[in-house]
């Protein structure tokens, strides 16, 4: 609007409580009257007519409760359309903002706690409300260090119940009509309205912590009411910040207090997020006086598990008050599992305590070996187990079937083994799990274990979802995968149709996402369109949703092979069993050999697998079994396959054998420790797992009690404690280099405590198989290795050479996945810091294709050392 239409006038104050008196100064030409409007964020609450004198004119408003949290007074001033007195414009208006604040909606709590609070002690705390108001709260009492990495502020509900509004109210006028003399431009249109919001810009530095977190409630107290609660502070070194959030009958609050915790005599260990078989490092300990006769102190530790102490007691002396370092020398023994370290600081009376727990954990990666042979009737085989890895690794699996074997305890513990969490290869871990019931008897252990994998699984595929309803590759990504959506979304709605709970809002909105995508989809020709079209309209007819016209569409088009199957299985699905007969009439089952790296990650294994599950809709039972049998004997080899490979075949498989009669069974006596059992399966597959047995060195004997032939596969799988295998490169070049900030070289075997190092890999494509999609860098470090993760840390962030797709941090690893062209080199750094004096475990690197094991680089690890 022009500035010359405003109008200018105040109010006494900017904010006033219920009751009071809102005084306006409103200017005024003496020849005139004012329209005063109190406004809220929906209405108009009040307006007055007030005659303008000459100079400042005083108007009075009495605050309701109605005018919460906010109102805007709007105020229009008017002249007669014929004066000349003044050059005025003949309109003018103006708008201010009040907030009002209702003193009966706020409470008030009070936290009573000691001012000092003691590790291992009782903590009391009281709450109360300041002005004796009854509330309903709950209590937190969280590590400050916890709070700060996220800027965490204690939750004030009130401003969220009661956000200051935006004026709703559109204001107007005709004045453009009106005839005669007015001075100014008068607008067409006044639109007033609109709101702020304010941005903390407070910040706090991040730092690393051991947390406490407890929580309380909910309580409630009536009017003059107190609770009383209390906990034993767990052993912790800080400050914790104590949180009451409350609220009742419309009225909220909340209070904090932070309080200190310590006690005249501490100690606190570190030791790093994991460990590995015989390592050697030093156990730092830091031991706190608080206190200036803490004097002599004695300062002792026991170790449990695999983690063993070579020294247990030091003693040190503390003249005044401070704190002091000592090192105890630690040895890991050759074996996995938990270890715990208790270190206990004695001086006089006075005792300290700090527990560490930590896992021992074994970084090279699973071999599996497996030994098959074919029983005939009455016939039986003696076998020997190998162990193939170092104790608490190794397991053994028995499988046998009356029909072509599946390698299953191979190919099962490949899925849900695999260590990058793309959509795809989540859902490829899960899904074939759904149907493993159909195959095989799963004994009630195995069942828990697949409830929770699943369950899991579920609830991860969830936060891929995106505001449009697809799934993204990556989580946190905000762009869809168009076949990743297909796939996580068939496996959501086949557990839902399991009874699995899946949120009804995330298949409604999959399902809208997929139905929009299927009526604007056009063959672009490129990376299989017309497969993920006729996918994403297989999972709609499963879902109780096809988009029939969509289906039409893509009937007119010349489709490849799989596509054909799967839309015909969409037909057959809605009842249309005619047209998909005439769609497969003259199609092969057999599919041309390719493998694709990306989009689709398909290849004519996965493809094949995907025309079984269109027979099986079809009900076509004897083209299925034809494919099983295929599939089955592809399983067996003792070859790679993809994870989608593997997954899509189990679960073909699987759903085809659930509507099958069980026309053959499994029937055989196996001996283990001289102890036969007898096994009499409904099933035409059996599976055990043999992990309970000791099976070093020990012979497993099997007969065939059947009438027919038997398929007895046995495997072995463990993790060696040294890892044999030779530095390689396939398809692609790997090069690594470790060296300090300024580019100089480091010596792995004299590394300074505390030195930063920069190690630098370089990827090369040869071009051999062209540009090359979904590439994964494995990168272990050493166990006495802090990482700096590059997305918190700035300095870190400045040595990123190239821009992966995404990245993985992990306690001790770094998943990177990128795509390279033919000819390229990509270089990623990481920035590590040697926290921790010892002889570590330097980990292999591994760079693969995840959809071609043919292209794959390998650097062999070795030892490293640091020292103090």
């Amino acid at each position: 609007p022009d500035a010359a239409s405003m109008l200018t006038f105040s109010s006494d104050k900017e904010k006033y409580s219920v009751g009071e008196t809102m005084k306006l100064t409103i200017p005024g030409s003496g020849n005139g009257n004012a329209l005063i409007s109190v406004e809220n964020g929906t209405k108009v609450l009040e307006s007055y007519w007030m005659p303008l004198n000459k100079g400042e004119n005083q108007f009075n408003i009495t605050i309701t409760d109605k005018m919460t949290p906010n109102v805007f007074i709007h105020v229009t001033a008017l002249q007669p359309h014929s004066q000349t007195i003044n050059d005025h414009p003949i309109r003018m208006y103006g708008v201010i903002p009040i907030d009002i604040i209702d003193e009966s909606t706020h409470l008030n709590p009070v936290i009573e706690i000691p001012e000092q609070l003691s590790p291992g002690k009782k903590v009391p705390i009281r709450v109360s409300e300041k002005n004796g108001k009854p509330m309903t709260f709950t209590i937190a009492v969280v590590d400050e260090g916890l709070l700060s990495l996220t800027n965490f502020k204690t939750p004030n509900p009130w401003p969220n119940f009661y956000k200051h509004e935006a004026l709703g109210v559109n204001t107007w006028d005709m004045y453009k009509y009106v005839l005669g003399a007015y001075g100014g431009k008068i607008e067409k249109l006044i639109a007033v309205g609109g709101d702020g919001s304010i941005i903390n810009k407070d910040g706090k530095k991040t730092k690393r912590f051991k947390p406490v977190i407890r929580f309380f409630g909910p309580f409630h107290i009536d009017e003059a009411g107190k609770k009383d609660i209390s906990f034993i502070m767990p052993n912790y070194i800080g400050a914790v910040r104590t949180m009451v959030v409350a609220g009742y009958d419309g009225a909220y609050g909340n209070a904090e207090k932070e309080t200190p915790v310590r006690q005249s005599l501490m100690v606190m260990g570190t030791l790093p997020r994991v460990l590995s078989p015989g390592e050697k490092l030093k156990l730092p300990v830091n031991v706190f006086a608080y206190n200036k006769d803490i004097g002599k102190t004695t300062v002792t530790i026991k170790a449990k598990g695999p983690l063993k102490a070579l020294e247990t007691t030091k003693t040190i002396t503390f003249t005044s008050e401070g704190d002091k370092m000592v090192y105890f020398d630690m040895e890991v023994a050759s074996q996995i599992g938990a270890s715990q370290v208790e270190i206990t600081a004695t001086s006089g009376n006075r005792k300290a305590t700090h527990v560490i727990d930590i896992k021992v954990r074994n970084p090279n990666p699973f071999i599996t070996e497996s030994f098959e042979k074919v029983l005939k009737p009455g016939e039986s085989l003696q076998y020997t187990y190998k162990t193939l890895g170092m104790k608490g690794t190794n397991s053994y699996s028995l499988e046998a079937s009356s029909v072509p074997p599946l390698n299953l305890s191979k190919r099962l513990k490949y899925l849900i083994r695999y260590p990058h969490g793309c959509v795809e290869q989540t859902t490829s871990a899960a899904f074939p799990q759904l149907f493993l019931g159909n195959l095989t008897d799963l004994e009630d252990g195995m069942k828990s274990r697949i409830d929770i994998n699943l369950k899991k699984a579920i609830e991860l595929l969830s936060s891929f979802q995106v505001n449009s309803g697809g799934f993204s590759y990556w989580p946190n990504h905000n762009y869809e995968s168009p076949w990743g959506t297909n796939y996580a979304g068939h496996f959501l709605v086949m557990a839902k149709r399991k009874g699995y709970y899946v949120s009804s809002s995330v298949i409604s909105n999959w399902k809208r996402h997929q139905r929009d995508k299927a009526r604007k989809w056009t063959n672009n020709g490129r990376y299989n369109s017309d497969l993920i079209q006729a996918y994403r309209l297989y999972t709609l007819a499963l879902a109780g949703s096809p988009e029939k016209g969509a289906m039409n569409r893509l009937k007119e088009k010349s489709l490849n092979k799989t596509s054909q199957y799967l839309l015909a299985a969409t037909y057959a699905l809605t009842g249309r069993d005619d047209i998909a007969k005439t769609l497969v009439a003259t199609a092969p089952v057999t599919i041309k050999k390719y493998r694709e790296y990306w989009y689709t990650y398909g290849s004519s294994d996965r493809d094949e697998a995907m025309l079984l599950l269109a027979l099986n809709a079809m009900k076509s039972t004897e083209n299925g079994m034809i494919a099983v049998k295929k599939i089955s004997k592809r399983l067996n080899e003792k070859r790679w396959m993809s994870t989608q490979e593997t997954a899509f075949s189990l679960l073909a498989i699987s759903e085809f054998m659930e509507g099958q009669p069980l026309s053959s069974t499994v029937n055989m006596d196996y001996t283990i420790d001289n102890k036969t059992t007898a096994v009499l399966s409904q099933y035409s597959f059996y599976k055990m797992d043999l992990e309970e047995y000791d099976l070093k060195n020990k012979k497993v004997s099997i007969k065939n009690t059947s009438n027919g032939i038997l398929y007895v596969n046995l495997s072995a799988s463990g993790q060696p404690l040294v890892d044999k295998r030779e530095s390689s490169n396939e398809i692609i070049d790997m090069s690594v280099s470790y060296s300090d900030k300024g580019g100089n070289t480091i010596d792995l075997e004299n590394i300074d405590q505390n030195k930063d190092i920069l190690i630098t890999i370089k990827v090369k494509n040869s071009g051999l198989r062209g540009d090359v999609n979904e590439m994964a860098l494995t990168t272990l470090f050493p166990s006495g290795w802090e990482i700096q993760n590059s997305r918190m840390d700035v300095v870190a962030a400045h040595y990123q050479s190239d821009s992966p797709d995404y990245q993985d941090y992990r306690d001790d690893r770094v998943h990177t996945y990128f795509d390279i062209k033919s000819g390229q080199t990509k270089t990623f750094t990481f920035l590590v810091n040697a926290s921790y004096a010892g002889d570590f475990t330097l980990p292999a690197l591994n760079c693969e294709a995840m959809y071609d094991n043919v292209i794959q680089a390998y650097i062999q690890g070795g030892t490293t050392k640091t020292v103090k």
